[in-house]
């Protein structure tokens, strides 16, 4: 069973959100006060980040911060699925096709293998996928394929800058949806909420989210005082002390509110499960968040082993598995918590597989398949994977990440333009 339980993340999130919250109140600040004490194992993200003054490549925009509309989205959650390693989405959503076999007599999937796509004959599931048919059937599962950025990166470092930035070939100074969420009002760090890992794409220029590491080792330091909690419940002050106050004061109230979640987590049905794989355990863990914790607005899962090279067959069958176990388990868990139509899972990741296979895996490529799950979503298949016309023996780019990006801004109640530079007409994914 993966470290990264439900409970364990519940029960200690709170103490990550002091450190978050102070380390946000000022960035050079010394460790002082009960809220820099109260977490043994934190990691709140402390990227340095500047405003971005680098247009995006072919514009003269300049991606910046933008406020939400209230009245569009205020409580919507967009849940991102982090594939790191670079998923293989040529053998996730498979083209019936036979330049496909001709090109992949190793690890190609047969097509009467292959799991049916509500509307289409050009693509079938990986078999591991099945659990995600029922989904895909209701109209709550998008396909994008051949997705990508013009001029793609092979390097697993640049291309997770790339895609965390939304400005290809640039320096990484801050997240595509850490410039909303710099908008947002006054700092608070709970919008937004990393699992299991770092989470650039959720870093501003200001806001820092609460990113979590090693939720089984957290916990409040009274050495027995149960009245410290209450004394750092104070607020007031001036200048640091005043920043430091509300920073413990907001860890306290976070105490109270993950409670409340874990209590809530002791009747779900879908409890910890001993068999669950590190994506269906953390993303049990996303679907409590995002339903239940009150604010949050971004919950960020970092997941890997996708760089499969070698042995793909039998790791990315495990790997698919797992995530569509995951997958089915959180869209059970937002709907029994009532929150099914505002909350949206994407999956991401930095680029896809060499097309032609290597005998035993796939090397790193250029455009992937990413998918859409949800309440709101308008289901299908978006985009073509065409095999006639590679670029450099790779998946060619027929559509833009950041019009990915843009349709969930929108649906965010954010200014895509703003956050991404320039207009990128969304590809309808979501329901207004």
């Amino acid at each position: 069973m993966s470290s990264l339980s439900r409970r364990r993340f519940l029960a200690g999130s709170a103490a990550a959100a002091a450190a978050g919250l102070l380390s946000s109140c000022r960035s050079d600040a010394p460790s002082v006060g009960p809220a820099s004490a109260a977490a043994t194992s934190a990691s709140s993200s402390t990227t340095a980040a500047t405003t971005t003054t680098t247009a995006v490549p072919g514009t003269t925009a300049v991606p910046g911060t933008t406020a939400a509309t209230p009245a569009r989205g205020g409580d919507r959650v967009l849940v991102v699925v982090n594939l790191y390693g670079g998923n293989d989405g040529l053998n996730t959503v498979i083209p019936v096709d036979g330049r496909y076999h001709d090109l992949r007599p190793a690890i190609g999937l047969p097509d009467d293998t292959l799991v049916p796509l509500p509307g289409t004959t050009r693509y079938g599931l990986h078999p591991a996928l099945a659990p995600l048919s029922a989904l895909a059937t209701s109209g709550q599962l998008a396909v994008v394929h051949a997705l990508g950025f013009p001029s793609p990166n092979r390097s697993h470092f640049a291309a997770q800058d790339d895609w965390a930035s939304s400005t290809p070939g640039q320096a990484l100074t801050s997240g595509w949806l850490g410039r909303w969420l710099d908008g947002l009002g006054p700092d608070d760090a709970h919008r937004a909420v990393g699992l299991s890992g770092n989470a650039p794409m959720v870093v501003g220029t200001s806001f820092r989210p609460t990113v979590v590491t090693n939720p089984a080792a957290f916990s409040f330091r009274t050495n027995g005082r149960r009245d410290l909690v209450s004394r750092w419940a104070v607020t007031g002050g001036t200048g640091l002390e005043a920043a430091v106050r509300s920073a413990n004061a907001a860890a306290v109230s976070s105490v109270e509110t993950f409670a409340a979640l874990q209590a809530a987590g002791d009747h779900d049905t879908n409890g910890d499960d001993p068999d669950d794989g590190e994506f269906t355990a953390a993303l049990t863990t996303a679907a409590q968040v995002a339903s239940r914790a009150p604010g949050v607005r971004v919950v960020h899962v970092a997941l890997g082993g996708f760089d499969t090279h070698s042995a793909q067959p039998v790791t990315h069958e495990r790997l698919l598995r797992d995530l569509a176990t995951g997958i089915v388990r959180f869209q059970q868990a937002v709907a029994a918590a009532g929150a099914a139509d505002r909350v949206v899972l994407m999956t991401v990741s930095e680029f896809g597989r060499r097309v032609a296979d290597n005998g035993y895996g796939t090397d790193h490529g250029k455009a992937n398949v990413q998918l859409l799950v949800g309440a709101p979503v308008r289901g299908g298949v978006y985009g073509e994977a065409d095999l006639g016309r590679l670029d450099d023996g790779d998946l060619r780019a027929a559509t833009d990440v950041r019009a990915y990006y843009a349709g969930m801004l929108d649906w965010l109640g954010a200014d895509p333009v703003t956050v991404l530079g320039r207009n990128w007409e969304g590809l309808g994914l979501l329901r207004p």
